[in-house]
């Protein structure tokens, strides 16, 4: 076979917390991963030349850009735990369908390495007691199949330096949003809607920005689509 062609599915932080800075330099994290429907196509073909050439169409500068560290969950998909620097995968039960609108603002970018210096201008701890509330929250949202509560610890510093995010999420709310969340570091913002239909209807009113009508993947559709052997 000389060519494969593939889908490379996006994916949301249904939860992310931020616990502080480790030894090397890196963050520990603590997070739940989620895919969506939305993907771009990643064509693989051989070659008679030695190596690995990668090229992006409408993104050159992402070109033999280095992997990060969420990277291993796309071996997995569906729902799954992250911790570590998120590159320790733990596969979570999956949750009912969901109806995600995603809007993607338009001349707003937020490097992740920005994102994480704002989070240190502030300590950050998952756990503060013995008994921690967020800790408990963070447990029964890993291991409920709901899937509710959004959390994400980049919401405060990233929204203080680009306010137009926090409004989107309040737009999406507004716009019947059951939940909304800034989406990993940023800049795009997602919104849990009960139909696909309200979602195309909140997405009208972002005409400046991109926005994507999609849905949530279970680990099961997400191996097929995939073509996945388990």
């Amino acid at each position: 076979m000389s060519e494969v062609r593939i889908p490379a599915f996006a994916k949301i932080n249904l939860r992310l917390d931020i616990l502080g800075k480790r030894a090397d330099t890196y963050h520990e994290l603590r997070t739940i991963f989620q895919t969506l429907s939305l993907h771009d196509e990643i064509w693989l073909k051989t070659s008679r030349q030695p190596g690995i050439t990668l090229t992006i169409q409408g993104n050159a500068s992402l070109a033999a850009a280095p992997l990060g560290a969420d990277v291993p969950f796309f071996l997995l998909g569906g729902r799954a735990l992250g911790v570590n620097r998120g590159d320790e995968i733990y596969p979570l039960q999956d949750i009912l369908k969901m109806h995600v609108l995603v809007v993607v603002p338009q001349g707003i970018r937020v490097a992740t390495p920005d994102a994480f210096r704002w989070v240190n201008a502030k300590p950050l701890g998952l756990t503060k007691s013995a008994v921690d509330p967020k800790l408990i929250q963070f447990c029964a949202l890993s291991w409920s199949a709901q899937g509710s509560g959004l959390s994400n610890d980049f919401e405060g510093p990233v929204f203080r330096r680009h306010p137009r995010l926090d409004q989107i999420k309040r737009a999406l709310l507004q716009k019947g949003a059951t939940e909304a969340s800034l989406a990993g570091s940023g800049s795009a913002v997602f919104g849990i809607f009960p139909s696909p239909a309200m979602a195309r209807r909140a997405a009208v009113g972002f005409p400046h920005d991109q926005t994507f009508v999609c849905e949530t993947l279970s680990r099961e559709r997400y191996a097929r689509r995939m073509r996945i052997a388990e």
